[in-house]
């Protein structure tokens, strides 16, 4: 099983406002939408759980996708499954027979999961635009060695493709 990380982020490395506001392009989200639903499931933070939920944005995904919450705090919603760690959802996701594990954020569980050595690729939609302080895509200060495998336009951004460097 391949663990992914697919996120959009500003041209400054930033994923989000300060208020938790994704302003993406269309095109960025189709991708994502896209590449969750060949996955089959999707891994995301509470609180990027919270946003989608309130933005009724999991009706764009296929009715089959799997959708794994790491949450500390409980959550009650038959359409996921909530677990306590970032090795728990990897778990989860290899138990429902995933060959991608697809990690969706937020910078939180970005960085447990890159930190916890889970995460074999990153894929990162570039998006034109830049947000002044608002939340990075890694929370802490540590260094990982990546690998490009590929750079893909698309409309007004571009999709880079990593490989994540263990050890």
């Amino acid at each position: 099983m391949t663990d992914r990380l697919y996120m959009a982020i500003a041209a400054n490395g930033v994923v989000a406002t300060n208020q938790g506001e994704t302003p993406w392009g269309e095109a960025s989200w189709d991708n994502f939408i896209r590449e969750t639903n060949a996955a089959g499931n999707l891994i995301i933070g509470r609180r990027t759980y919270d946003v989608m939920e309130s933005k009724h944005e999991f009706d764009l995904l296929d009715a089959s996708v799997n959708i794994i919450v790491v949450t500390s705090t409980p959550l009650v919603d038959p359409k996921v499954v909530a677990v306590p760690s970032p090795q728990a959802a990897r778990e989860a996701a290899h138990g429902l027979g995933a060959k991608i594990a697809l990690w969706g954020g937020g910078p939180m569980l970005a960085t447990s999961a890159l930190k916890a050595g889970l995460l074999d690729e990153i894929w990162l939609d570039v998006e034109p635009i830049i947000i002044g302080n608002g939340r990075p895509l890694i929370a802490t200060d540590f260094i990982s060695t990546l690998h490009l495998l590929s750079a893909n336009n698309y409309k007004d951004g571009v999709t880079l493709k990593y490989e994540v460097r263990h050890g």
